[in-house]
């Protein structure tokens, strides 16, 4: 849909149309399919990274075991992946949602319209998890999960036996992730007719707590996956 290509050379515009045309739906499968190809372009990588994460105890047995595991499981989770989506970005437009009715904004703005502001805003982070597959070639780094997260990100300045946690959590720090909060303040400025300030208060609020629930889950999971924690 043209309006994921505009939102990001002509994001005003965009978000002005939004405003009036709340439409997320397409936009939404569009990603998502798109998301899924990414998934199965990183599946061999992510693998990798997961294996070079284990424990020193893992014996050549545990690691064809987990590799059978995540090869086994790219299928469902190819499935799920759009489910997943929908869930975790309505979830954030949710999120928004009680912020804005908490600071009262001088116009009341609809749940549908938040999600298609956060659907559109996500076409940053695809743009991110495309760049984090490509960083291997795009600069170098010793970490083996460098190609997990986009070039430059915060995390890159850990070591590579760092807490998966903490990784995670600085892994959220890049370019993309702030061009992701502009588009997201200027449209929440523009739907609310709230201040700067309060835009940005939002929208960094907002995304502080979706990060550390995101962080809360893959800590709950990281047994499954092997990790280091």
């Amino acid at each position: 849909m043209r309006s994921l290509f505009t939102i990001l050379v002509r994001p005003r515009e965009t978000l002005r149309a939004l405003r009036e045309r709340p439409r997320w739906l397409v936009p939404f499968l569009i990603l998502a399919a798109a998301h899924v190809m990414l998934l199965f372009a990183a599946d061999a990588q992510a693998t990798r990274a997961v294996l070079a994460h284990l424990p020193p105890s893992a014996t050549p047995s545990d690691r064809t075991e987990v590799a059978a595991m995540l090869s086994s499981e790219l299928p469902v989770r190819s499935l799920f992946q759009p489910i997943r989506l929908l869930a975790g970005w309505s979830t954030f437009a949710g999120i928004l949602y009680v912020f804005i009715r908490v600071l009262k904004p001088p116009e009341p703005v609809p749940f549908g319209r938040l999600l298609a502001l956060e659907v559109h805003a996500e076409t940053v982070l695809l743009l991110g998890g495309v760049s984090s597959l490509l960083s291997p070639w795009i600069i170098g780094h010793p970490s083996e999960l460098a190609h997990l997260t986009p070039p430059f990100s915060a995390s890159w300045l850990l070591p590579a036996s760092a807490m998966f946690p903490l990784f995670s959590l600085l892994s959220s720090v890049h370019i993309f992730t702030l061009w992701y909060t502009v588009i997201l303040t200027v449209g929440i400025r523009i739907f609310c007719g709230v201040t700067v300030r309060k835009a940005v208060v939002i929208t960094v609020s907002a995304w502080i707590l979706s990060v550390f629930f995101e962080i809360g889950i893959l800590s709950l999971l990281a047994d499954r996956l092997h990790f280091h924690v």
